[in-house]
């Protein structure tokens, strides 16, 4: 940014600017508004650490719905020391992207969740993030009430998958 700002100010020596911080949602809705002519904000970046999302408005997954997730969001940001400022819930995916899309906020989300999202969502990667994080899908079932189509897509599922990591818990 500062040889952006060098080189504008070379190139522009007459127009009077000034740079104001805010959130990236606020700095859009401000473009949106025409009362900001212009903005920096984070989708020029392919990394952004958890510290630089403590003033944006956060679409969280909901604690009553999908409380595994928003556990793991909220974590996230604590393990960062960043105290999240939530604008809103929601339960599925395809939700917190479309309020993304329409400018309500940011949204910490699994890689997988990117196939579902418009052109006009940007996906950065979050720097600084263990192991603990990653995710994983499991299949269960009742032991004593496996249907041989059950059986069968666990094989399956098995095969497509071919990991040693894959572990059968037949209780619960």
């Amino acid at each position: 940014m500062p040889q952006t700002l060098r080189g504008f100010r070379r190139d522009c020596p007459l127009v009077d600017w000034v740079i104001e911080e805010s959130t990236s949602v606020e700095l859009l809705q401000r473009i949106k508004d025409h009362s900001l002519d212009l903005a920096l904000v984070f989708a020029q970046r392919s990394e952004i650490a958890k510290a630089e999302l403590s003033e944006e408005a956060v679409i969280a997954y909901s604690r009553t719905l999908v409380p595994t997730m928003h556990m793991l969001t909220m974590k996230l940001f604590q393990d960062g020391r960043v105290r999240p400022r939530v604008a809103q819930d929601a339960a599925q995916g395809l939700t917190i992207l479309g309020s993304v899309e329409s400018a309500l906020g940011v949204a910490l989300v699994p890689a997988a969740v990117q196939r579902y999202a418009s052109n006009d969502v940007r996906f950065i990667r979050l720097t600084e993030i263990s192991s603990e994080y990653t995710l994983a899908i499991a299949i269960a079932f009742l032991a004593d009430a496996l249907t041989p189509t059950a059986q069968s897509f666990i094989t399956v599922a098995h095969s497509a998958v071919q990991s040693p990591q894959i572990q059968i818990s037949q209780s619960m």
